[in-house]
């Protein structure tokens, strides 16, 4: 029985620690490395900076080339993964103002982003067109302070749902067929790796014309697009590519 007992300990000790190395290796980040001044930004009207301190308040500015256009403060929590800011004066996001409140954390390797809970496909879009990982500090997602100075291999830690839209390598194609101006068919799908959601860089021959487009249906062998922007329009024969470059 004292066997047996010991036995039992000696098990149930091994799967604690393997179910706490499983636990720790899903966990992204925790609430005590969070502190620290994260940017992004152009360079011109879009300079934003988070400053998260340690005792759970956090600063926001918004820069531009006519100065300040926005500033908040308040306290900021943690929970089920998501660091939630709760601003102390009017929060309206319209136009050079405001900031998202809900935040993934994303650790990189040794760099740490924080990305809006609604944008985890644009970052995922940016990675395969090649604007992320970042060398300096303007880009689209905040990133802490000093990060883009640390070099990642392979890609971010995210969930299985977004792993999938991770690329190796770039899919290229063709728009083979021109649906309406804003509108086309792509012959590249499912098989592929195409996935609805996913941005493409459609460019001409001569490479003098470029549109942003996003895959919004995806068939086995070939893709339907339309274009980000308005002003933005399909041409049959432009070439297609995840990445931008």
């Amino acid at each position: 029985m004292v066997f047996r007992k010991e036995l039992f300990i000696s098990l149930a000790c091994f799967f604690l620690v393997i179910f706490s190395q499983i636990v720790s290796a899903e966990t992204l980040v925790g609430p005590a490395q969070l502190s620290g001044k994260y940017s992004f930004g152009d360079g011109l009207g879009v300079n934003n900076d988070l400053n998260l301190s340690q005792d759970g308040t956090f600063s926001f500015k918004w820069r531009g080339c006519l100065g300040t256009y926005d500033e908040n403060e308040g306290p900021y929590t943690f929970k089920d993964g998501i660091l939630i800011l709760s601003p102390k004066r009017p929060n309206i996001q319209k136009g050079f103002q405001g900031t998202p409140t809900r935040f993934l954390p994303i650790n990189w390797g040794d760099r740490l982003y924080l990305v809006s809970e609604n944008q985890v496909l644009d970052f995922v879009n940016k990675i395969n067109q090649g604007n992320e990982p970042r060398n300096n500090r303007f880009g689209y997602f905040y990133l802490r302070e000093g990060d883009e100075n640390k070099k990642v291999d392979g890609f971010p830690k995210l969930s299985a749902q977004w792993q999938e839209f991770l690329l190796k390598e770039p899919i290229s194609g063709e728009v083979v067929k021109k649906v309406n101006r804003k509108k086309g068919i792509v012959n590249r799908g499912k098989k592929d790796g195409l996935k609805v959601g996913m941005e493409l860089t459609a460019r001409d021959a001569k490479d003098t014309r470029f549109t942003q487009l996003k895959v919004i249906a995806v068939e086995e062998e070939t893709a339907k697009v339309e274009t980000l922007y308005k002003d933005y329009k399909v041409y049959k024969g432009d070439i297609v590519s995840t990445r931008f470059y």
